[in-house]
């Protein structure tokens, strides 16, 4: 089956459905892109049971943005509409074809057995790659729980800043939307705990917190900050 470009507007339909979907993050003007390009075409050949997406990320910068893409190529793997790979890199073809055959090898009950208990609700404690796929995941907010002089140093890009250690984070928290996932950070991870804690308590039922870690280790994983 040959590539098939994909925009914010054609993404959820094409790539988050069922089956498995391959989604190679590209630019003209990157030469590891370029290099693996034939080996994304070739896959696609080999393998015509498997979309194979291309986003061009000069021409999609919103969606490359919303997906947290900061280093190309950057490939991501759904099946069944679940992120189950995401890496930046150009993959060599045999390391490639592995990729494919381990996606193919899972079995999708226990994949979405794990899912469904995540989304169970309660806080989720996950280290920097996971905690960013969970973001990509399930779309959560991004608050940073750090104080305000943390922040203007440095800060994932669009989060929110809510310092945990001013009095009044309770109020602050009560204007939020409770029925959205939120994903919390700060330096090492013991604010960004008590953080979920306390809005676990007053009633936000699906926390995603980074520990151990925080920005900096967001930051060397490549997510985009400001």
């Amino acid at each position: 089956m040959p590539t098939i470009s994909l925009t914010a507007d054609n993404f959820e339909q094409k790539a988050i459905g069922t089956g498995i979907t391959i989604v190679d993050f590209w630019a003209e003007w990157c030469g590891p892109c370029k290099n693996f390009a034939p080996v994304f075409e070739a896959a696609s050949n080999t393998h015509p049971d498997i979309t194979f997406g291309k986003v061009d990320t000069e021409a999609e910068r919103e969606l490359a943005s919303s997906a947290q893409i900061s280093s190309i190529p950057t490939l991501m793997v759904f099946r069944d509409g679940i992120l189950i790979y995401r890496e930046a890199g150009a993959l060599p073809a045999p390391q490639f074809e592995e990729l494919i055959a381990s996606v193919r090898a899972l079995d999708m009950d226990q994949v979405r057995e794990q899912v469904a208990r995540q989304a169970e609700g309660g806080i989720e404690m996950l280290s920097a790659r996971d905690f960013m796929q969970r973001v990509i995941q399930t779309g959560a907010v991004m608050l940073d729980v750090r104080t305000p002089e943390e922040f203007a140093a440095g800060h994932v890009a669009g989060a929110q800043l809510f310092d945990v250690q001013q009095p009044d984070f309770g109020m602050n928290i009560a204007n939020l939307d409770p029925s959205v996932p939120y994903a919390i950070y700060c330096r090492a991870g013991v604010r960004a705990t008590v953080a979920a804690e306390q809005m676990q308590i007053a009633g936000f039922p699906q926390l995603i917190v980074l520990t151990p870690g925080g920005f900096a280790e967001l930051a060397d994983l490549g997510v985009p900050t400001e």
